[in-house]
């Protein structure tokens, strides 16, 4: 069930794209403190709970490469 903000013709945008909201964006330089779940990745984690819906969603898969 994709918001109605960010549907297009072929599934969901991502919130960082459409809405140009930093709060929304993580970027490579995000920590777990700066980039966590927001309403929009609770929809997806509600619907799909065994994904990814942004990249702190599961602190013990996360794999750092030195």
């Amino acid at each position: 069930m994709c918001p109605t903000e960010l549907r297009y013709a072929r599934g969901c945008n991502l919130p960082c794209s459409v809405l140009k909201n930093g709060q929304l964006c993580c970027s490579i330089d995000s920590t777990a403190s700066s980039c966590r779940l927001t309403s929009y990745s609770k929809i997806f984690d509600d619907l799909c709970s065994d994904a990814y819906s942004y990249p702190f969603d599961d602190a013990t898969e996360l794999i750092h490469l030195p």
